[in-house]
């Protein structure tokens, strides 16, 4: 393969005297190597979820949702507050304050005592939104460019994990399976479709390593799976005259396009600072931030959506 690297020396590609075949087949072996790895990750955090949701049900309580999603979303505001130049005290604070508003609103819609839903997700990305901007405020930013962008970051960053105890509250397992399940498939599925058939780079300069054949792969493997949960009844209960099969193929559609939105939106994030993966804490899946992107723009998709379509 030839190295297209500014400055590459071709006579650096191989050893005097190296076997041409041994070098190329490294290539590949360290490639299906990098997938195994992910892959193994990726099995991990999925038995994580399968057993935190068997919990919640087991209580028969959406509180153990939003502790874990609350967890989750804390490590992404830390990779995020942290991460190359985008890292700045004010901000840190401003990202943090966002959080504490949104887990406190979030626990009152588990409690009952403010309304969920796409409203209820309106006030609580609106609260995260201001939070932002005061913490960021009172911890001395007053640059209006920085302060608007903190803004941006925790209306990111903050509201959409812990919201996912509403989805499991308002629409049961499945309704929060089904929420996971469609804004994953879609990387697995442009993951192995990309490192198979990706040749063309849509996006150079944002995630130079995303294909046109990866971003197709993703979205057809996102339709497919809705259309066969919705075939095989395993969607929450729908609006009468809906058809299953069509209402999971439009979610499928509909989730796996903001899913990939969402990973665009990081690379945009990661770009801008400098920096390639968000943490190395989840090893070859990189940081929090890399395996929760989808889901930042899911969600709020989600509650909308869902309360579309189901009863």
């Amino acid at each position: 393969m030839t190295d297209h690297r500014r400055g590459a020396d071709p006579k650096d590609a191989a050893p005097r005297g190296a076997s041409s075949d041994a070098a190329s087949s490294s290539k590949p072996r360290s490639k299906r190597a990098a997938i195994l790895r992910r892959t193994l990750t990726g099995g991990g955090l999925a038995l994580v979820v399968t057993l935190l949701i068997v919990v919640a049900d087991e209580l028969g309580s959406s509180l153990p949702v939003l502790g874990v999603a609350a967890l989750l979303a804390a490590a992404s505001v830390w990779e995020l507050g942290g991460l190359g130049s985008l890292a700045l005290a004010p901000r840190r604070v401003g990202l943090w304050a966002a959080l504490v508003a949104v887990v406190g609103l979030a626990w009152l819609g588990v409690e009952g005592s403010i309304s969920r839903g796409a409203l209820g997700g309106l006030l609580v990305y609106g609260a995260a939104g201001a939070a932002g901007l005061v913490g960021h405020s009172a911890a001395g930013g007053r640059e209006a460019g920085r302060l608007a962008r903190t803004g941006l970051l925790a209306l990111w960053v903050a509201p959409a994990l812990p919201l996912m105890a509403w989805i499991h509250l308002d629409h049961g397992t499945r309704g929060l399976v089904l929420l996971i399940v469609l804004s994953k498939v879609g990387d697995i599925a442009g993951y192995y479709g990309g490192n198979a058939f990706g040749r063309h780079h849509p996006f150079p300069h944002l995630s130079p390593g995303k294909t046109t054949e990866g971003c197709l792969a993703s979205l057809v493997g996102g339709a497919v799976c809705g259309a066969a949960l919705g075939a095989a009844n395993l969607l929450p209960a729908i609006r009468e005259g809906l058809s299953p099969t069509l209402v999971g193929l439009g979610l499928g559609v509909v989730i796996n396009l903001a899913a990939q939105a969402g990973d665009l939106v990081e690379s945009l994030a990661k770009r801008r600072s400098g920096v390639k993966d968000s943490s190395a804490a989840l090893g070859a899946s990189g940081g929090f931030l890399d395996v929760v992107d989808s889901l930042l723009l899911t969600v709020p998709v989600a509650l909308l959506a869902w309360g579309l379509v189901f009863v």
